[in-house]
């Protein structure tokens, strides 16, 4: 929203609070703005409008929709629903039970079919979708715990793939079937009536209520495989998945087989597409007319429909994937950007690696330019090691959740309070503060190389580049180039006839991080023992004593690793 929250820290609250009337003010301030900002959020993303139609379609309170989870929505429908027909529902099972269904279900459930990917950076990829695809297989199969055959076989009864029978319709309707498909209608006739709305306000209800059609009719596949659930049935949640990997697998085949495309990707209830078209309107025809096809082949109301294109895709591993993406909207094409599985922020990543992965993603997706990409990086990592990117771009940032001294393991951003504490008490950050830090050259523990970063930038200290280098850029952008067949080698060596950046796991290029070697240490300030070679850091000797790597440990201290201790 182009907000900020009052500069107000989480450990100062009570000690304005029994402050002078500045203070006081401040945090009357700080308090009615975080507020007025939660507000503003609730009201931006719309929250209270699909909580509301969600206590609408379920029966539920909404109380109840804020505080409970999806057991509590299904189940009110389902006791509405099955008073109807005269059926009483189970009570909720003891924790007997429970634990003997969770037992089953970690054996006994099996989930969705995943294509495995065809790894490299595709051109032309159509995304296929099952419509609804779990609450129409039930739908089609007529599945129920009232349909659910437990004894002698019915004539024209459903099977499913793992030996699961259901009696069809005409011998008697599901009463979930029945109930999803007055959802599924409900919702189809709310989005067409979204079409000819143009009152902003109607269209935001009508929006908010097909949100919530949708979010129940979905959630019954996940209720019945539920070890919590009161109308539990394994056997259901089992035939609903065996269904729909039979599903994926026949359209993979049935469009390379009748079509002579080729299947790059799918996962549970879509499949990717490559096609030989570059236009836009062309891989929506084409995609248009294998859905038309293949939902003919198909049961019941199961139906495939175009979801979008990719210009670009870039499938890593299985659920791991990234893609430049268009799809219709209101008759126009409209574009984005899709990282599955890839995480392109987190709280654990400096600014420089979100920065880093969105630039080259946006590098290979959108100019599909994998060899500028690769030139990218590489001028990051030498930016980095000559000490040119910002500070404010390297800080990592934990909240510290107790004192310093109760953190069992040692921890960067603990260790830091500590030392401020050391320093200046009345700086010190508290409980429930958010400890930015960024990680200097050395040779003590990484944990123990944590720095404020104003005490760096006042005191000159240097960064720790192979550290950010290691861990925050290599883990999550060596994947990325892995899928393109870039191994790490490649990505940590310079252009050609210039100086390797990286040589077994060590920074060249006339800069070093490993502190000059010294003969003798005091035993004072030995803090654990460090790798000659590869700088591998020890609390306590292994048992060989040697690096895993195979070579020499040195003794650990501010100073520089030394080969010898003394007892001065």
């Amino acid at each position: 929203m182009g907000e900020e929250k009052d500069p107000v820290k989480k450990s100062d609250i009570p000690k304005y609070w029994k402050g002078n009337q500045k203070n006081y003010e401040l945090l009357v301030s700080y308090s009615r703005k975080d507020s007025v900002l939660a507000l503003n959020l609730l009201l931006k993303l719309k929250l209270l409008d699909k909580r509301i139609a969600l206590a609408n379609v379920s029966g539920t309170l909404l109380q109840d929709i804020l505080d409970s989870g999806e057991t509590t929505k299904i189940e009110n429908l389902l006791l509405r629903e099955f008073n109807k027909e005269d059926f009483i529902l189970p009570c909720r099972p003891d924790k007997v039970e429970v634990s003997r269904r969770d037992k089953l279900r970690k054996i006994g459930l099996t989930g969705g079919y995943v294509i495995e990917p065809d790894k490299g950076l595709h051109s032309s990829v159509i995304v296929l979708d099952f419509k609804s695809m779990y609450p129409s297989i039930m739908r089609t199969y007529n599945m129920c715990p009232t349909t659910l055959i437990m004894g002698d076989d019915v004539e024209g009864s459903h099977h499913s793939p793992t030996g699961a029978r259901f009696v069809p319709e005409n011998v008697r309707p599901g009463i979930v079937s029945e109930i999803l498909k007055k959802l599924m209608e409900e919702r189809g006739k709310v989005k067409k009536e979204m079409k000819d709305v143009t009152d902003p306000d109607k269209t935001r209800a009508l929006a908010a209520k097909q949100f919530a059609l949708k979010i129940m009719a979905n959630a019954f596949y996940g209720h019945f495989g539920y070890p919590r659930a009161k109308v539990y049935s394994l056997d259901i949640a089992n035939s609903i998945t065996s269904f729909g990997r039979e599903t994926i697998k026949k359209t993979k085949n049935y469009v390379e087989k009748e079509f002579g495309y080729k299947v790059v990707y799918g996962d549970t209830d879509s499949v990717m597409v490559k096609v030989p078209f570059e236009e836009l309107d062309d891989l929506k025809r084409v995609g248009d007319e294998i859905a038309k096809k293949m939902t003919a082949t198909l049961d019941g109301i199961m139906e495939l429909e175009f979801e979008k294109a990719f210009k670009r895709f870039l499938p890593l591993t299985k659920k791991r994937y990234a893609a430049w993406y268009f799809e219709v909207q209101k008759n126009e094409w409209k574009e984005g950007m899709l990282a599955k599985g890839i995480e392109t922020v987190r709280r654990d990543w400096c600014d420089l690696t979100s920065e880093t992965i969105q630039r080259i993603l946006d590098i290979i997706l959108k100019e599909n330019d994998v060899p500028k990409a690769v030139k990218y990086f590489k001028e990051i990592v030498t930016n980095l090691v000559a000490g040119k990117v910002p500070i404010d771009k390297l800080i990592v940032t934990k909240t510290l959740t107790k004192r310093p001294k109760l953190y069992a393991n040692i921890q960067p951003h603990s260790e830091l309070v500590k030392r401020i504490q050391k320093r200046t008490p009345a700086e010190a950050p508290g409980v429930g503060d958010r400890i930015g830090y960024v990680i200097i050259k050395g040779s003590d523990l990484l944990s123990r190389r944590a720095e404020d970063p104003t005490y760096i930038t006042e005191n000159g200290l240097p960064i720790d580049s192979r550290y950010y280098i290691e861990n925050q850029l290599l883990p999550p952008l060596e994947r990325i180039f892995t899928a393109l067949s870039i191994s790490k080698d490649d990505l940590i060596s310079t252009v050609k006839g210039q100086t390797v950046l990286w040589d077994k796991n060590k920074l060249m290029n006339g800069i070093n991080n490993e502190p000059k070697e010294i003969k003798s240490v005091s035993i004072n300030d030995v803090k654990g023992l460090i790798c000659k070679k590869c700088n591998k850091i020890y609390d306590i000797p292994p048992l060989s004593g040697l690096c895993e790597c195979g070579n020499t440990l040195l003794f650990s201290s501010p100073k520089g690793p030394a080969n010898s201790i003394s007892l001065n």
